[in-house]
């Protein structure tokens, strides 16, 4: 997921503002890294999330996509993304 993200230029800036919106929203946290990891880490999956398009249906291609999901590390992917900046 992150590649894809990643490969096109406006998610890429995305979550390149995320990733500095985090960082910066946990400046005053004395566990700074931490924080902003799993607030982006958050984010990223309500952002998934919200924009599944078979959110709510029920489908075989609905569960395969649901259990795909599933399956993201969402942590790993911000901490990547976190980790660029510092």
């Amino acid at each position: 997921m992150a590649l894809w993200i990643d490969n096109e230029e406006p998610t890429h800036l995305m979550r390149r503002e995320w990733a500095q919106e985090a960082w910066d929203a946990a400046a005053e946290d004395s566990k700074r890294k931490e924080k902003a990891v799993v607030d982006l880490a958050d984010r990223l999956k309500e952002w998934v999330e919200d924009n599944n398009p078979l959110a709510g249906e029920a489908s075989m291609y609905a569960d395969l996509i649901g259990a795909a999901f599933s399956e993201i590390d969402y942590y790993e992917i911000a901490e990547g993304w976190i980790g660029e900046l510092i």
